[in-house]
């Protein structure tokens, strides 16, 4: 997993730094922007009687939008995402540092699709009892590296003010030898400058 993440950021890298050597025309040129929206995410817990519920939070970052061609584009993320589920009682909150990268198709009438990984560092966790209140220690139960599988659709402006919405699912497991998956659905609002 951790080859994978370093050789994103590696291509990311090496593609940033080409493409701001080149003058561009202002359609081709690398944007930047920011996004903001709500999550509603759960686990995909394959365990019978266990009751499993979702929780929604929040999401808000940066965007680095890199033109391939015409209509296609790379998308380069940074996301503080709010994630979890509440399972038999308990509600977890997971935060997550999050670095998509998405590969999107940008139709002239401004749709977009997009698909690509969303790497993330988990740098909190909370679990509390939903009847008591009461805060449990989850910290050595839970792994600090996840990734995500995303597919997304959207519309942007021209004025760069968009309507995103992204369905994500774990392909490790915040539990290490449990059987559960994140789900995320999000949806929001990005300008891209």
């Amino acid at each position: 997993m951790k080859k994978i993440f370093a050789l994103i950021l590696l291509a990311s890298a090496a593609y940033s730094v080409t493409a701001q050597e080149t003058t561009t025309p202002t359609k081709t040129r690398v944007r930047f922007g920011v996004k903001a929206g709500v999550n509603s995410s759960s686990f995909n817990w394959k365990h019978e009687g266990l009751e499993v519920s979702g929780v929604q939070s929040f999401y808000a970052g940066g965007i680095a939008v890199f033109p391939v061609s015409k209509n296609f584009n790379i998308q380069s993320e940074l996301i503080y995402s709010g994630e979890g589920a509440k399972v038999a009682g308990t509600k977890m909150e997971l935060n997550y540092v999050r670095l998509p990268l998405l590969f999107q198709y940008q139709h002239i009438s401004g749709l977009h699709v997009e698909a690509g990984l969303q790497p993330g560092f988990m740098i909190t966790n909370k679990a509390t009892n939903v009847e008591t209140k009461e805060e449990m220690d989850t910290k050595d139960q839970l792994t600090k590296i996840g990734t995500t599988v995303a597919f997304g659709f959207g519309y942007r402006m021209k004025n760069g003010l968009g309507i995103d919405f992204r369905y994500a699912k774990g392909i490790d497991n915040p539990f290490g030898s449990a059987d559960a998956k994140l789900v995320v659905a999000s949806g929001g609002l990005s300008f891209i400058f």
